[in-house]
C-alpha cells in the first residue's frame, strides 16, 4: 500500500509539472482514484515542502518544486533562445520543433517566470530578420551579445566603427534600438551622438564596442517597419524615386519569379522581357542590385540611377581594360532592343 501510494505521489509530481493547472477531478480521474484521495496526496506533497498553488476553477499547479531548477540565464541569452525559437528553419508542425519549443518555454518560465513572458513580448522590438543569419564569426559574437544586452537594458554603447567604403573609422556614442539579420549580415539601428541622427551600422565592421553604466530612452514614435519602410534593404535615403527596369528575355522569368520589394509591380511583354516599377527611398542599394543582372537589365527611370549604373560598368570595364581584345570590344552591337 505505501509503495502504491508513493509511485501515486509521483505521478501527481509528473501531471503537476507539465505546467497546466489540474483540478482535483481531473487528477483523480487520470490516476483512476477518489478526488478525496487526490486531497490527501497533495496535502502530503505540502507537508514535504513542495509549494502547489490552488488557481480556484483552474485547479492546482506547482508554484515552485525540487524539480523547477531556476538555471542562471541573462535576459539576452534568454531572448537569444526565443528568438531561436522564433526563427528556426524547421517546420513548426515538426514534432521535433514541438518538443524543443516545449523545452525553451519551460526553460524560460524557470528562470524568469512571468518576466520570460514580457521579453518574449519585446522581442519584435529590438531583433528582426528578413532571413536567419548564417552565422556570425566567433570575433563578432561579443558585439553581438554586447549590443543585444543594450538593446533591452536601454544602455549606451561607446563604440568604433570603420566605413569600408571611403576607408575611414569613426568614434561615436550609440543607443542601440534594434538589431536586424538581413541577407546573411548583422546590423544595428540606432541614435549615433557623432552623426546626430539614426544611423545603421554593420556589426561586422565595429572593431571596439564597450557597454557603459549610462542609460537612454528610446523615441516613442520608433518602430523598425517604420524606419526601413520605403527602403530597398536598409538604409532610407530621406528622397523616394520611381523606378523603372527591363529585363531581357534571358532573365526576365528568373526576375519575375521572386518578389524583390513590397512595392514591386511587373508585367510581361509579348516577346519574353520583364518590365518592374518600384518606388524606393535612394538609390544606392537598388543599384548594387540592378548590377547583379548585367546586361539582362536595363533602367528606364530615372536618369540618374541608369547613370549610376552606366559609372559603376565603366569603372567594371576599366577594371579589366589592360586584358580586353580591342577587336572584340569594337564589334558593333547587334541590332535589337536594349538590353
Amino acid at each position: 500500500m505505501a509503495q502504491e501510494r508513493l509511485i501515486r505521489l509521483v505521478r501527481v509530481l509528473t501531471l503537476l509539472q507539465e505546467g497546466k493547472a489540474l483540478s482535483s477531478s481531473d487528477l483523480a480521474e487520470k490516476l483512476n482514484v477518489t478526488p478525496r484521495t487526490i486531497f490527501r496526496d497533495l496535502h502530503t506533497l505540502e507537508q514535504a515542502g513542495i509549494l502547489i498553488e490552488y488557481r480556484g476553477e483552474r485547479g492546482y499547479e506547482l508554484k515552485d518544486s525540487v524539480f523547477a531548477t531556476r538555471l542562471p540565464l541573462s535576459p539576452s541569452e534568454l531572448i537569444s533562445l526565443l528568438l531561436l525559437r522564433s526563427c528556426s528553419a524547421v517546420s513548426a508542425n515538426s514534432p521535433f520543433m514541438r518538443s524543443a519549443t516545449e523545452i525553451i518555454d519551460k526553460l524560460a518560465k524557470n528562470t524568469m517566470g512571468n518576466t520570460a513572458e514580457k521579453l518574449l513580448r519585446s522581442v519584435p522590438e529590438i531583433i528582426s530578420h528578413d532571413r536567419f543569419a548564417l552565422g556570425i564569426p566567433e570575433g563578432e559574437l561579443s558585439w553581438f551579445a554586447t549590443l543585444l544586452t543594450a538593446c533591452i537594458e536601454k544602455r549606451v554603447c561607446s563604440m568604433k566603427y570603420e566605413y569600408f567604403s571611403n576607408n575611414t573609422r569613426v568614434s561615436t556614442g550609440l543607443h542601440p534600438y534594434h538589431l536586424h539579420s538581413c541577407e546573411n549580415s548583422w546590423y544595428v539601428i540606432g541614435h549615433s551622438t557623432t552623426h546626430g541622427e539614426i544611423r545603421t551600422f554593420k556589426v561586422c565592421r565595429i572593431y571596439s564596442l564597450d557597454l557603459l553604466e549610462e542609460s537612454f530612452t528610446p523615441p516613442r514614435r520608433f518602430d523598425i517597419q517604420s524606419h526601413l519602410k520605403g527602403a530597398w534593404r536598409l538604409i532610407p535615403d530621406g528622397e523616394t524615386y520611381d523606378v523603372q527596369v527591363e529585363f531581357s528575355p534571358a532573365v526576365a522569368r528568373r526576375a519575375a519569379e521572386q518578389q524583390w520589394h513590397y512595392t514591386q509591380q511587373q508585367a510581361m511583354t509579348p516577346d519574353g522581357r520583364c518590365i518592374m516599377n518600384f518606388r524606393v527611398s535612394g538609390l544606392d542599394e537598388i543599384k548594387e542590385w540592378i548590377l547583379r543582372f548585367g546586361a539582362g537589365v536595363y533602367v528606364r527611370k530615372p536618369l540618374k540611377l541608369r547613370q549610376m549604373v552606366v559609372d559603376s560598368a565603366r569603372n567594371i570595364l576599366e577594371q579589366y581594360r589592360p586584358e580586353v581584345v580591342t577587336e572584340a570590344v569594337s564589334e558593333p552591337r547587334q541590332s535589337g532592343r536594349r538590353p
